[in-house]
């Protein structure tokens, strides 16, 4: 390849010459450099290197062009490139010409040529990738752009921003093998495996669409999970690819390594994800279905709240025939999505199957509350729904709230805690609450049998809590209203003593009841959280001395506790020390808020007992929307999945009032 510089240094008589011309070339002294290199020519023998011929005619040309003479420095420059074909600068300038004068086509030829002259490789490239950009971008060729950048990379062959322009070029021209070459380098070049992986989905991307060769992509794709699992697009690429070829064993093999893989990773709801997907793959593909029940159960150990897989969980069972199983994973799907229809008319159709005609009705008013019955259901709501009050063979103990009637988020311990300082408490909160004269002709007789005083003599009788003294009241903002005084009174205002059927009544008055019971009763002492919070704290800190208090509360906070002391006796102390001591043992951390929504769902769940009928329950809570700080919606939530719950099912049997498929019970008189 020729040089464009000389290969033997110029003859005596001519070094000084171009000496002088480079001396006053580098002055801007553009016409003495003239003469000095026309000079040059003239002194220069015959036997002279061509390329330093050439290095003077380009010289000159470099002058001319900057006086403004186009026509002789173009000649100049052709005359350099007849000594010298490859002369770098007699090229470059007239590439610079061609430019000024527009001529592309030109241009691009010019620096072609620029390019196979020049011998360093880096030098080359970059030459190269100049030309590419001028075919890409002037000419609008990009395959000739595409085939020069495909020079300057095997020149460069790791240079990431070749690869990137060379992916748009093979792109814009939709050359498929290109474009699967390119990727193909690019993932050899990459270091980061998520990149890696992306490189290699779009890699097979280009092998499926404009190669046709699925069996190649499949291996790519195969190759971007491994690189990076939580490829989400190469999963659903692969899924599509291996569906239509029908290649399930593979696929079940890929679900099967990727639920590994999240689960390595600490990745729990994706492993819940691909557990479901291997499932479904299962259950409806492969006909498995102890595979497909394997496959759910892992996704509820890794998302516990999903009500869909949990159902179609239960669908899995019923078709094993466990169908014990299958009812406990619909009872979990209720309780974690109580206004799913579709749970409760399955639960419906499996209780009335086996013949559990309660629990079948229990269904039914949970599908009417939803407004989701069909013929079945509300035939079996009309012919079980009680009217007037029920007939309870028995009361409901300790144990029954414990284990059958508490609402999620109570802590027993923190329960403990507030029943042993209840005494102490609410003799501390009467003395510093008002509560008022009460209009003794007000109080409502115990044994009258108007409908309230009938609703709460019943209903704190089954309950097991105390029966309070009632006075009737024409302001009550909901209705009932317990006053702050050492014994249990409550107020009942016009929203409840008329306009209201006897299970409504009954309704109210077991759900106003359920805040007299022992763990409860300081609530209506203490109805705020920071009230409550406050007790708590104060509570604690009698047998915890150092017990932190935020600085605000802090002075509240020791008056109460002082208050607690004076009212305490010696064994309440004692009670009080041991259930502070299982409080640190546990942990020593409270969550207030879910213990008071547990108390007020706790309370409407004792409501639903009594009335019997859900739809009662529901008329009730929606007319109570926005008021207070109570939450109407969450209780009703809450008793729709309880309507599902075994546990309700069991205390109704316990009570005798479950529905029996002989016939309806008579109302009581």
């Amino acid at each position: 390849m020729a040089s464009s510089r000389s290969t033997r240094p110029p003859p005596p008589l001519l070094e000084p010459v171009l000496a002088a011309a480079t001396f006053h070339r580098d002055r801007g002294e553009l016409a003495e450099a003239l003469d000095a290199y026309k000079k040059a020519l003239m002194v220069a023998p015959s036997d002279v290197d061509p390329t330093t011929l050439a290095s003077i005619y380009a010289s000159i040309g470099v002058i001319k062009k900057a006086e403004g003479k186009r026509v002789e420095a173009e000649l100049n420059y052709q005359k350099a490139l007849r000594k010298a074909p490859l002369h770098r600068r007699a090229l470059e300038g007239l590439v610079e010409l061609a430019k000024e004068d527009g001529d592309v086509p030109r241009m691009a030829s010019l620096r072609r040529k620029l390019a196979s002259g020049i011998a360093e490789p880096a030098e080359r490239a970059d030459e190269l990738s100049r030309l590419a950009t001028l075919l890409a971008d002037e000419l609008g060729d990009a395959r000739s752009a595409a085939a020069a950048l495909e020079e300057a990379r095997e020149l460069r062959p790791g240079d990431a921003v070749l690869l990137t322009r060379l992916r748009e070029l093979y792109a814009a021209c939709d050359d498929g093998e290109g474009l699967a070459r390119v990727y193909g380098a690019m993932c050899l070049e990459e270091d980061r495996k998520p990149v890696r992986s992306m490189l290699r989905f779009e890699h097979a991307k280009v092998v499926e669409e404009k190669l046709g060769d699925a069996s190649r992509a499949v291996l790519l794709l195969e190759g971007a999970l491994d690189e990076d699992p939580t490829n989400d697009a190469a999963l659903e690429r692969l899924v599509a690819l291996r569906t239509t070829r029908r290649e399930w064993l593979p696929l079940e093999r890929l679900y099967a390594r990727l639920i590994d893989s999240a689960a390595e990773a600490q990745l729990p709801l994706r492993a819940a994800e691909l557990c479901r997907r291997l499932g479904r793959l299962r259950k409806e593909t492969l006909g498995d279905l102890a595979g497909a029940i394997e496959a759910y159960s892992g996704a509820v150990r890794c998302d516990g709240g999903d009500v869909q897989t949990r159902a179609e969980l239960a669908d899995a069972f019923l078709e094993d025939g466990d169908r014990l199983a299958a009812l406990f994973e619909l009872e979990r799907a209720a309780a974690l999505g109580p206004r799913r229809v579709e749970t409760f008319a399955r639960l419906f159709d499996i209780h009335k199957a086996d013949g559990r005609t309660d629990r079948a009705y229990l269904a039914a008013m949970a599908l009417e509350e939803l407004g989701a019955t069909e013929v079945d259901h509300e035939l079996m709501a009309t012919q079980y729904r009680p009217e007037g009050l029920l007939r309870p063979a028995s009361s409901l103990d300790d144990a029954a709230w414990d284990q059958l009637l508490r609402a999620p988020g109570w802590d027993p311990v923190v329960g403990e805690i507030l029943r042993v300082v209840r005494p102490a408490a609410v003799a501390a909160a009467v003395k510093t609450q008002s509560a008022g004269a009460l209009d003794a002709a007000r109080r409502i007789d115990p044994e009258s049998t108007v409908t309230v005083a009938r609703a709460f003599r019943w209903a704190a009788s089954l309950l097991g809590v105390p029966e309070p003294v009632l006075y009737a009241a024409d302001d009550v903002p909901r209705g009932l209203a317990a006053v702050p005084l050492l014994e249990a009174t409550t107020l009942v205002g016009p929203r409840v003593s008329s306009g209201r059927t006897m299970q409504e009544v009954v309704f109210l008055a077991a759900r106003h009841l359920t805040y007299y019971r022992p763990e409860h009763e300081l609530v209506l002492y203490y109805p705020t959280l920071p009230a409550i919070t406050g007790l708590f704290l104060a509570a604690v800190r009698v047998i915890l001395k150092d017990l932190p208090v935020p600085k605000g509360a802090l002075e509240a906070v020791t008056l109460q506790q002082k208050n607690i002391e004076a009212n305490l006796d010696e064994e309440a102390r004692a009670d009080l020390k041991d259930a502070v001591h299982r409080f640190e043992t546990a942990g020593g951390r409270v969550d207030l808020t879910s213990l008071l929504f547990s108390i007020e769902r706790s309370a409407c769940r004792a409501g639903l007992v009594l009335a019997g009928d859900l739809a009662v329950a529901g008329r009730v809570l929606k007319a109570e929307r926005g008021e207070g700080d109570s939450d109407p919606a969450g209780c009703l939530d809450d008793l729709l999945a309880f309507s599902a719950s075994q546990e309700l099912a069991v205390m109704r049997e316990w009570l005798g009032v479950a529905a029996k498929p002989s016939l309806r019970p008579p109302p009581m008189p």
